[in-house]
């Protein structure tokens, strides 16, 4: 159900309200207090204000006409699914030519 909080929360905080905004921002502390454990400690705080203000400018610029439908989304789904498909066949296709010019090399 987080995805629907979430969804309204950028809503209400894409309109102003800056409850909301600092709902958002103690929904994603884990991940920024995650990422900051992988700097030196002196770079922490700095690290720490830069995710926090990355994070308000994706919201503030997030453009809520963008969520693709139901439709959509099971469409991209599946030509992204073709594409990997696709791209794994001719990664084996590649790789057996070049096997059979090895194998032709006398």
């Amino acid at each position: 159900m987080i995805g629907h909080d979430l969804f309204t929360l950028v809503q209400k905080a894409k309109a102003g309200d800056k409850e909301a905004m600092k709902e958002i921002l103690h929904l994603v502390e884990p991940f920024i207090q995650k990422a900051c454990r992988r700097a030196s400690p002196n770079e922490r705080n700095d690290l720490q204000q830069y995710l926090a203000e990355k994070v308000i400018v994706a919201v503030k610029n997030y453009d809520m006409n963008s969520i693709p439908g139901f439709a959509q989304f099971i469409e991209l789904i599946s030509s992204n699914h073709a594409q990997l498909d696709f791209s794994g066949f001719k990664n084996d296709f590649r790789n057996l030519v070049e096997w059979k010019e090895e194998q032709l090399d006398f």
